[in-house]
């Protein structure tokens, strides 16, 4: 019996992701046409709905394909304990939530969410809502371990995030900073862990404070 190969990449539909997402960072959603996109592509527009019913549909693919090509090992981290492990993750969200592609492109999505919610649904899907749960898995496990004090994970997710990004994406996404500096983003996530940690040490180290 013949092994089962994945499907070939579809290269056309790629292609058409790959120039869409260029063009949607430089436009922004409204400033970019289907037609634009065709003749950036070298067809026609009709060859483009052939793979996407709508512009929408198209942004969406090009969220999906943002989020693909994450990195997988911002999760993938090799700690000693919880802190240690908390402290990680917090660079590695905070290099990916801080990058220039991905504020383009949440604002482009928060100028466009309340005419197109899907957009904002699709990115909240791809983006934070898929990060909330792998870390809450995380921090199950750190729980089940005696690690951090039992309580709900998906809650304590949420906080851990809040605490170690504190108010950075604001002022990227806000342009009232461009850029932070290394030392103010490790500063923030420093701090942030600790928060965290005071909230949810377990009850043995509680009791010593």
């Amino acid at each position: 019996m013949e092994p089962n190969n994945p499907a070939p990449r579809d290269t056309k539909r790629e292609r058409i992701l790959s120039i869409a997402q260029t063009a949607f960072l430089e436009g922004g959603y409204d400033g970019t046409s289907m037609s634009e996109i065709a003749s950036r592509v070298g067809g026609s527009k009709g060859s483009l709905y052939t793979y996407f019913r709508s512009k929408s549909d198209l942004f969406i693919a090009v969220i999906e394909r943002v989020r693909d090509g994450q990195p997988e090992q911002i999760f993938d981290i090799q700690a000693q304990d919880i802190r240690e492990f908390l402290a990680e993750f917090g660079r590695r969200l905070t290099a990916l939530l801080l990058s220039d592609d991905l504020i383009k492109l949440h604002r482009i999505v928060i100028a466009e969410a309340n005419r197109f919610p899907e957009l904002g649904e699709a990115l909240y899907e791809a983006g934070p809502k898929l990060g909330q749960l792998k870390l809450a898995r995380s921090l199950n496990d750190a729980m089940v371990k005696g690690q951090l004090r039992s309580a709900d994970a998906d809650r304590a997710a949420d906080h851990a995030i809040a605490f170690m990004l504190s108010s950075m994406y604001e002022r990227r996404i806000f342009h009232l900073r461009p850029y932070l500096t290394t030392r103010e983003i490790n500063a923030n996530i420093a701090a942030g862990v600790s928060a965290f940690m005071s909230a949810y040490a377990p009850e043995k180290d509680a009791l010593l404070h």
